[in-house]
């Protein structure tokens, strides 16, 4: 077994102008998943909504290459967190990390809703320069803050629409 260096945590956050059960409603439907996230080409989950012990494999694009990874939900708490660990992916962090995954928290700031994802990993020794190197840090952050901001601009924008057409 390697050894393992230091977790690491990455938190990025969003505040979305929609009511926290609209946004837990978009947000654990797995069959929009690909729909908001950037990353993600498509989804083949276990269930088509999120709960523990749900699992869900995304087809990704990561610097141009085509590649999954499989989530497996492993804590789900209603309108209030989620907690996910990939299990298996084709990416290579396998080869880096002894593990990885995000917890994701729902608060409510008004009539909208903080978002809060937590990027967690833990590097093996040989590679723990590399994975927490600025950059490295700097590029998780960037794909973190595009998927929260895919969420937001899916989330206001479905809700309008929603109810225009209600």
């Amino acid at each position: 077994m390697a050894r393992s260096s230091d977790p690491c945590e990455i938190n990025v956050s969003v505040v979305v102008d929609r009511p926290i059960q609209t946004c837990w409603d978009l947000y654990i439907d797995n069959t929009i998943v690909a729909d908001w996230a950037p990353a993600i080409e498509q989804v083949a989950p276990s269930a088509n909504t999120l709960a523990k012990g749900v699992s869900r494999k995304n087809q990704v694009i990561v610097n141009g290459q085509a590649a999954y990874t499989v989530e497996l939900c492993t804590e789900f708490e209603p309108l209030k967190r989620i907690e996910m660990s990939v299990t298996e992916e084709s990416i290579g962090f396998a080869h880096m990390l002894t593990s990885y995954g995000l917890n994701t928290t729902f608060d409510v700031t008004n009539d909208q809703t903080l978002i809060v994802v937590q990027t967690q990993y833990t590097p093996k020794k040989i590679f723990a320069s590399l994975m927490t190197s600025r950059a490295t840090q700097q590029q998780l952050h960037d794909l973190m803050t595009d998927y929260l901001n895919g969420f937001k601009h899916y989330a206001e924008k479905r809700s309008t629409l929603t109810s225009i057409d209600s």
